[in-house]
């Protein structure tokens, strides 16, 4: 693997990516919009070739031809947890017709090997076959357009199913945050009224999942395709032990205040487990990964 393609690049774990892959000497190419914050990739050691897509299926061809990737990371995504009417064509759109385009750009320059990232939510209920909500649904839709290209196009993808990512640098605020937040301010952390099961998988570990799978799709796409791994902490966890592990790293208590966090309708009552990438396993505990946010964030521990 020595050139990749990436979408979703400005996104958390996409920049992780795009900024590991510019440390490992890749030649990394990032699909933009006009209105993309550029600046975001200033922490990469060598700045991603910049390839702005006008949205048109011309464009984005010819971004795919000229760049001529060993591996697409299709990363790009519209999330939203809980959608309003206003959100269904832009969610449409990004996690559907883009990836469509895509994957026709793809089969148009004869590059085959994709790499696209999934979401544990498409794995929801008793069977787990069903999407949690509309994102996972569109999330769905798009595996149904890969394994058309898969089996009529010749393209070889394979699907990483990422968990909670969670990590220094995170500008999204998450439930890391809001413990760290009550654990500094003393303030009531509000909770659901259930302790649910979560699966918090520490930045660099995911991306080490995606460069492991982008080799072995260069070595052996045959043995990748059409596969859907999960990228896992291997460590699911109830909501309680996690903000258990949170206090015994930073020293301090939690007021947890159950109840005062509105539940989802739709919440997953036990997350599914799947096969991990090949050769890969995580390396940061939950321990080490909250240690490495408070030093992250300034915070000396007691």
């Amino acid at each position: 693997m020595k050139t990749v393609l990436l979408t979703g690049a400005t996104s958390f774990i996409g920049l992780a990516l795009c900024k590991q892959m510019s440390e490992m000497g890749l030649d990394v190419h990032v699909v933009t919009r006009p209105q993309t914050d550029l600046s975001r990739f200033d922490a990469c050691i060598t700045p991603p070739s910049i390839h702005l897509d006008d949205g048109s299926a011309q464009c984005l061809g010819a971004i795919v031809g000229a760049s001529q990737p060993d591996v697409v990371y299709h990363m790009a995504t519209k999330y939203v947890r809980e959608h309003t009417a206003h959100d269904i064509a832009p969610m449409l759109e990004s996690n559907i017709g883009f990836g469509a385009h895509l994957l026709e750009a793809m089969s148009e320059a004869q590059v085959s090997n994709l790499i696209y990232a999934g979401t544990y939510a498409q794995h929801y209920g008793e069977d787990e076959d069903r999407a949690l909500n509309l994102n996972a649904a569109t999330k769905e839709a798009f595996r149904t357009l890969v394994d058309y290209y898969v089996d009529a196009k010749g393209i070889f993808a394979a699907q990483l199913t990422l968990f909670d990512v969670y990590g220094p640098g995170d500008w999204r605020f998450r439930l890391v945050d809001a413990i760290l937040k009550s654990l500094r301010t003393g303030d009531g952390l509000p909770l659901p009224s259930e302790d649910l099961p979560l699966d918090l998988i520490y930045v660099d570990d995911a991306v080490s999942a995606f460069v492991q799978a982008g080799q072995l799709m260069c070595k052996s796409p045959a043995s990748m395709n059409g596969r859907e791994f999960a990228v896992s902490s291997g460590d699911q966890r109830l909501l309680s032990e996690i903000i258990d592990t949170f206090e015994q790293v930073f020293g301090k208590k939690v007021i947890r205040e159950w109840g005062k966090f509105p539940i989802p309708q739709r919440a997953p009552r036990s997350l599914w487990r799947g096969e991990p990438v090949p050769q890969w396993q995580p390396r940061v505990s939950l321990a080490e990964g909250v240690r490495r946010l408070i030093d992250e964030q300034g915070e000396p521990l007691k």
